[in-house]
């Protein structure tokens, strides 16, 4: 498999502790996912620093959602940084003005935004506590044909949703699929979830993995092992 699907979830607080994984796994993974947690905790000068000694891409999952002026500037304060950005994460939330001002400056920075749809944690019982009435297929399938009007390729979406997105959309938008469990995992705090394997079946272009990964006795055979049963 030429092109490796798997992105690991670095989703620690701990400098050094993510030091060491990064270390182990660099060569074995597609990307390496940072979010909120590491970021809050360490800056984007520790993930720059952390990475400087490996040339993986990074998908930087800060899932922007504010007015269009300040999702702006703070993609365009991404310059500053010596990093490998691949997808930098914006929420379908902020709407098309802020979406496409937020396209153009990521384009200037060579990186993919990838829209978050629904949260993976997220039910239909969650959209109508938000007020929103569509079943959650309508809603993601509603939320994509809005940005690929203006651009938008990438997406973030639930395993669940996968077999209808790939049909209906074929192989014209990236599909990065979160909720992604071993046989043997707890889902913990996921409510729309898949296996590797289902997934890369269902259409998933990346599969975001964390703590199957994380948490495993060995992390790097544990993404070997995915990777051969996805081959």
């Amino acid at each position: 498999m030429s092109h490796n699907p798997i992105i690991c979830a670095i989703d620690n607080q701990d400098y050094d502790i993510t030091n060491k994984l990064v270390a182990s796994i660099h060569q074995s993974v597609g990307l390496l996912k940072f979010g909120l947690e590491f970021i809050i905790s360490n800056g984007l000068h520790g993930v720059e620093k952390l990475m400087t000694p490996y040339e993986v891409p990074l998908f930087i999952d800060l899932k922007l959602y504010d007015i269009k002026n300040t999702v702006y500037k703070s993609i365009n304060a991404l310059a500053k940084y010596d990093m490998n950005i691949k997808f930098l994460s914006i929420h379908a939330h902020n709407g098309r003005d802020c979406i496409v001002a937020a396209q153009e400056i990521a384009y200037k920075l060579n990186i993919d935004l990838a829209v978050v749809t629904v949260l993976t944690s997220f039910d239909q019982s969650d959209l109508l506590y938000n007020g929103i009435n569509s079943n959650i297929l309508d809603y993601i399938v509603s939320i994509i044909e809005k940005n690929i009007a203006i651009g938008i390729k990438t997406f973030v979406v639930s395993p669940a949703e996968l077999l209808y997105l790939r049909s209906k959309f074929d192989k014209d938008i990236t599909l990065i699929t979160p909720g992604i469990r071993l046989v043997d995992d707890s889902n913990d705090d996921q409510k729309r979830i898949m296996t590797p394997q289902e997934a890369i079946s269902n259409g998933a272009d990346y599969l975001v993995i964390g703590r199957s990964i994380t948490n495993s006795i060995s992390p790097k055979e544990t993404i070997e092992e995915i990777r051969k049963n996805i081959l």
